[in-house]
């Protein structure tokens, strides 16, 4: 069925008819040629002329100027239709669905273009995507193999297959596809390493159980040694292959084990600074340290990652200005706190997407110092941190794990979160800051967006809050959380939804169903899973809840910082390692540790006590929300910084 004709009254009053206004557009986009309304107005003129192929071709150059205009998209429909195309009528109407967010439509769109057009593998793609948006999983699936069938050579497909998979909780099936696929297809173009990185290191978000950790523990050690070997740095084809098994991810999910990942962090550092030094020898040289001149500064760049990396504003806040530049980059993913540290910066970039140009930008600043903040989050930050881009390179707290990297010289620490002997889990020399290593902000808990009824929790509900990421919940501690429903009977354990998928949450559900089962409990009683929220309904959570529940072996850091500020009782037991002890560090320093427990069991203990004991709860939320009104915006961490910066120039 056509498409309603575009109305072009409008262009034939303004310009008089349509040949006038054909010869005035071509002129102006001539003379304008980035001028959107004039580009759609021609090929609306082209559309009321009948002459299709001009108005497609139009419509097709305004898209590489704009790619969210829905008018666009819609036009070209009209204009393929009326070409008797339908198809691509329908693919265009498809992409005006999934602009506007209506996936389902797109669904239907995209279905009818691809059974004239099935070996479209990008609009497959975009199927997946639909019914992904849709919680349509096993629909997103298949309609990978659909594309696979008809393009059974695709490694576009199978790439992305394989992400939706574990993204889904078929591990194994992800892994085995990227086993079979680095056999049978040609290593070559975007992918080259790609399917070998996934089919040695592929770890899954949710355990099991603890056998199943130690299983894949053991074949992410093996996939990574067999890398190491097969390599051969001394040809242009394994060279392209390491540089793609070093981007291809991290070994992100390695360090939700709560082991000691020490030596397989540096024997994973060491397939990745190889692979960069071979691809990228210009910079992978030590740089010799410029002896500073009298008056000049000490130049200092920040390579900011996600959102965590706004924890360490206050160091760009109160630095001294008289001694130091700074220098932030980012990857234009930092909207959300972009204003404030480009304030703060003396130079704030946004960086290329090319590796090489990325070297090149960072390079030409001649810094003293580079700061990584996030190595293990993003795999460009970890592939440009195997470089040396600066004579002094250090990471940071906001991914709480040693690098491994032999080009990271300083992990920049907090005083009051690391054990007595934590030097021996870092390949780095470890620098202890005062406190917490930050300035953490304070905030004002704002105005409830919603209660308890918004929940389905009642008023006499014992509010336990679990709200750490899905991969921090190891099965050896599912126990105390059953434990914790036996005595406090009316307990409730509320779970944000997994952002990985609906999937993953039912795997992890299904888990602690278990668990509660073996307990004589019915899970469903204790345990809810509600949608992910927004920040000012997830603080409205946080207010109406009893007891936040830490997660043991990688504790909460953002999300015990926000927990304090809403005077929520954090209940944490710390581990081994700096990333099982962030909430230890921020109770410290607020001085209520009466929740620190000092073992499983008395982890129990205490969170039994706050869900029984109302009279103790308040008091500990008292002591709270008074220590936090009364903590000092304390820049001691960052003048300790400043020193260390100073030391290690100066000599």
């Amino acid at each position: 069925m056509v498409a309603n004709k575009v109305d072009i009254t409008d262009l034939i009053q303004y310009y008089g008819d349509l040949e006038a206004a054909s010869y005035q557009l071509q002129q102006l986009v001539e003379l304008e040629p980035n001028n959107i309304n004039a580009w759609l107005d021609l090929g609306n003129v082209y559309l009321g002329q009948g002459n299709y192929e001009k108005a497609i071709e139009t419509y097709l150059h305004l898209l590489t100027l704009d790619s969210f205009l829905p008018e666009t998209y819609y036009n070209l429909a009209v204009a393929y239709q009326y070409q008797d195309n339908a198809a691509l009528g329908d693919y265009y109407l498809g992409e005006i669905a999934r602009i506007q967010g209506d996936d389902h439509q797109a669904i239907n769109y995209y279905i009818s273009y691809l059974q004239w057009y099935s070996n479209d593998i990008i609009t497959c793609r975009k199927l997946a995507q639909c019914y992904d948006q849709t919680n349509q999983y096993q629909r997103a699936i298949q309609a990978y193999y659909y594309g696979i069938r008809n393009s059974p050579h695709s490694e576009y497909l199978y790439y992305y297959l394989i992400w939706d998979l574990r993204k889904y909780g078929y591990f194994a099936e992800a892994k085995v596809i990227a086993q079979q696929v680095e056999k049978t297809l040609p290593r070559s173009g975007a992918f080259t390493g790609t399917f070998q990185s996934v089919s040695a290191l592929l770890l899954p978000i949710v355990y099991e159980s603890e056998a199943e950790i130690d299983f894949w523990r053991q074949q992410f050690i093996q996939g990574l040694e067999q890398l190491i070997s097969s390599i051969d740095l001394a040809t242009e084809e394994g060279k392209i292959t390491a540089l793609g098994i070093a981007g291809w991810s991290t070994n992100f999910f390695l360090h939700y084990q709560n082991q000691q990942d020490l030596e397989i962090q540096k024997r994973y550092g060491y397939l990745v600074h190889q692979a960069m030094a071979a691809n990228f020898p210009q910079w992978s040289q030590s740089l010799d340290l410029p002896k500073l001149q009298p008056g000049e500064k000490i130049k200092i760049g920040y390579l900011l990652g996600s959102n965590i990396s706004s924890l360490l504003w206050g160091w760009l806040r109160y630095c001294d200005r008289s001694q130091f530049t700074i220098y932030c980059y980012h990857f234009g993913d930092f909207s959300d706190h972009q204003g404030r540290f480009q304030m703060y910066s003396d130079r704030f970039v946004k960086l290329p997407s090319e590796i090489s140009d990325i070297c090149q930008a960072i390079s030409q600043d001649n810094l003293h110092i580079f700061v990584f903040t996030e190595i293990g989050l993003n795999s460009k930050i970890t592939q440009l941190a195997g470089l040396k881009l600066a004579p002094i390179q250090c990471t940071t707290w906001m991914h709480p794990v040693t690098s491994g990297l032999p080009t990271v010289d300083y992990f920049l620490s907090s005083e009051l979160i690391e054990p007595t002997e934590a030097e021996i889990h870092y390949s780095e020399q470890l620098i202890r800051l005062p406190q917490l290593g930050i300035v953490p902000e304070k905030f004002h808990v704002p105005e409830l967006t919603k209660e308890r009824h918004n929940f389905n929790l009642s008023a006499t509900d014992i509010v336990y809050l679990c709200c750490q990421s899905i991969q921090k919940y190891l099965p050896q501690h599912d126990y105390l959380l059953a434990r914790i429903c036996q005595v406090v009977p009316d307990a409730k354990l509320i779970f944000p939804a997994s952002h990985w998928s609906g999937t993953i949450s039912d795997k992890f559900k299904q888990r602690l169903e278990r668990c509660f089962h073996s307990f004589g409990l019915d899970f469903q009683q204790y345990c809810y899973f509600i949608p992910r929220q927004g920040l000012e309904d997830f603080l409205s959570l946080m207010c109406i809840c009893d007891v936040f529940l830490d997660t043991i072996g990688w504790s909460g850091g953002l999300t015990t910082l926000d927990a304090v500020g809403c005077g929520l009782p954090v209940v944490t037991y710390p581990g081994e390692f700096f990333r099982g002890r962030q909430s230890l560090g921020i109770l410290q320093l607020l001085k209520v540790t009466e929740t620190i427990a000092n073992s499983e069991e008395n982890y129990l203990e205490i969170a039994i006590k706050l869900g029984l004991d109302h009279e103790w709860r308040w008091q500990i939320i008292e002591k709270l929300r008074t220590n936090y009104s009364q903590l000092p915006q304390n820049p001691s961490c960052v003048y300790a910084l400043e020193n260390f910066y100073k030391n290690i120039i100066t000599g």
